[in-house]
């Protein structure tokens, strides 16, 4: 747009002076890259990237919480200061972009803060409960928001199991090679970033020793009672032969 100024005097000396102006009514474009909505993040701060079309950018910053924080770069870490004051659950972060007539954007996103483990409750097994020959069932209270496996020891880790869900078997191989006495079952669990929660029990197994037939091993009781008995008539007869003589 231009604007043409005129002046004269009295005499119709005229002069004029030309302004370009430009008209800006338009907001700028701002596009938030990353973090994306729902996104899950740990005590570590998130990295950013946003994306501004605007001739005339004045300045941008964000919003987390109520606390702003002025950004030169499209691309960074949010503040790890504010980021710390942020609790466990979700996080509203609002990016904000000005050109120099005042014209605003901005964009808001909801991300998620995790920085509490698992919690593990087992309501069964109980502690000292016995089985026998049959392993134990289990079952789990699980409280966590963003699980991703669980599984139990009887080894001490030797020997891993996995289990789909809060309610299962123990597994009969692995439990048929235990010998008798106290076991203890340790449950693990952790969610999507890594955090690792465990809880273990231990339980009685009292399984029926198997029980050696009667007799001497190693030898057939029928011609251990025929030796004998071929023995003591030689004997008896070796001494009435020798009684006659």
């Amino acid at each position: 747009m231009t604007i043409v100024f005129f002046a004269n005097d009295t005499l119709g000396n005229l002069n004029s002076v030309n302004i370009t102006l430009k008209k800006d009514i338009k907001i700028p474009e701002l596009v938030v890259i990353d973090p994306l909505p729902g996104n899950i993040y740990g005590n570590t701060a998130p990295s950013y990237s946003i994306s501004i079309f605007e001739g005339n950018l004045n300045s941008t910053w964000y919003s987390m919480n109520g606390y702003n924080e002025t950004i030169l770069t499209t691309d960074g870490v949010l503040n790890q200061s504010l980021w710390d004051l942020q609790g466990n659950g979700t996080v509203s972060i609002s990016f904000y972009a000005n050109d120099s007539v005042d014209n605003l954007a901005y964009f808001e996103i909801i991300i998620r803060k995790d920085i509490l483990a698992p919690i593990i409750t087992i309501k069964s097994p109980t502690t000292n409960q016995l089985f026998g020959i049959g392993p134990p069932s289990y079952d789990l209270t699980i409280t966590e928001g963003n699980l991703d496996t669980i599984w139990y020891t009887l080894d001490g880790g030797e020997n891993n199991f996995t289990t789909p869900g809060f309610t299962g078997l123990i597994s009969q191989e692995l439990w048929d090679n235990l010998p008798n006495g106290y076991i203890t079952i340790k449950f693990y669990v952790n969610d999507t970033l890594g955090y690792i929660s465990f809880k273990e029990v231990t339980v009685v197994k009292d399984t029926p020793t198997p029980t050696s037939p009667s007799g001497i091993p190693g030898y057939n009781v029928f011609i251990l009672i025929g030796i004998i008995s071929l023995i003591a008539v030689i004997t008896i007869k070796f001494r009435y032969i020798k009684k006659i003589e």
